[in-house]
């Protein structure tokens, strides 16, 4: 299971007595429950032109279509947690070019928290009209 996984490897990094290994879990499903097919990233096999199998992890089935979405789900939903349990309140602040923003921005809406918002600055003209409408039709009140 991905998640039991992901678990195991990320506890390797964080204190149980910081963050219990039930929140890690659950911090991480609700992380990956925005991806088509839900929970688990798309690993596919692959053959490469000398033969040899390669398998490839498909990182565009987020929200935003952007690979960006599996760490920035993640990131999000850790300050989230963190902010909660301390009861401080966050404001993240991005500029982008391009993927981070939208999905940036992505994750601080599915978050639906009262202590974390996003500024985003963009420069005009210089990202795709795609990225531009994904970072400006939001309906977050912390956007």
């Amino acid at each position: 299971d991905y998640v039991d996984l992901a678990t195991a490897i990320l506890s390797l990094f964080l204190s149980t007595e910081e963050i219990p290994l039930s929140d890690l879990q659950r911090i991480i499903r609700v992380s990956l429950s925005g991806f088509d097919p839900p929970v688990v990233p798309v690993i596919k096999k692959t053959t490469t032109p000398t033969s040899s199998s390669m398998f490839v992890v498909e990182l565009f089935h987020g929200a935003t279509f952007c690979f960006k979405d599996l760490s920035l789900q993640f990131v999000v939903q850790m300050l989230n947690y963190f902010a909660v349990k301390r009861k401080r309140r966050i404001t993240l602040v991005v500029a982008t070019t391009g993927d981070t923003g939208p999905a940036a921005v992505q994750a601080v809406e599915d978050c639906k928290s009262e202590y974390l918002g996003i500024l985003v600055h963009y420069p005009e003209g210089q990202i795709s009209d795609f990225q531009r409408k994904q970072l400006t039709t939001c309906t977050h009140e912390k956007i």
